[in-house]
């Protein structure tokens, strides 16, 4: 059963962490599946959004990564009332990025969906000892800004 190999591999990436799905509360079918649905979002690399639209953040970054004078590209998930999640991009560039032609011209490359809510241009991403990018600091980050800003 797909429920249990998601909580067998849950548990075994993340051993000495209390599992965020065990049905130690008593929880209803619909509320374990969604909780085993967070995680399969997590396990898969992609955004949790509503009415079963995919969304890899990797096919994003692709795209982006195509456009000219781009380096480096991070998408990560925003909390979205309407769809659930959100992608939002944070892109390193050889030169400062005029955001509305990007998204012009990503609007021939990418569903509409799929398209990030905002573009944000960085200097660099905050990355682990192994060079990967952190996007959970990136997300940390987003989420801290658009909490104080009122979005």
């Amino acid at each position: 059963m797909l429920v249990n190999e998601i909580l067998s591999h849950h548990n075994k990436v993340n051993p000495n962490k209390q599992s965020m799905i065990s049905n130690e509360q008593n929880l209803t079918y619909r509320e374990l599946f969604l909780r085993v649905q967070k995680v399969a979002n997590v396990l898969t690399d992609r955004l949790g959004l509503k009415k079963s639209l995919n969304v890899y953040p990797s096919e994003i970054e692709a795209v982006i990564e195509n456009y000219e004078g781009m380096k480096e590209v991070a998408v990560i998930g925003a909390s979205d009332e309407k769809w659930g999640e959100v992608p939002i991009a944070f892109v390193i560039a050889e030169q400062p990025v005029g955001i509305d032609d990007l998204k012009n011209w990503l609007s021939s490359r990418l569903a509409k969906f799929k398209i990030p809510k905002e573009i944000i241009q960085v200097r660099e991403f905050p990355r682990n000892s192994a060079g990967k990018v952190q996007k959970n600091l990136l997300k940390a980050e987003y989420d801290h800004k658009s909490h104080r800003l009122g979005g």
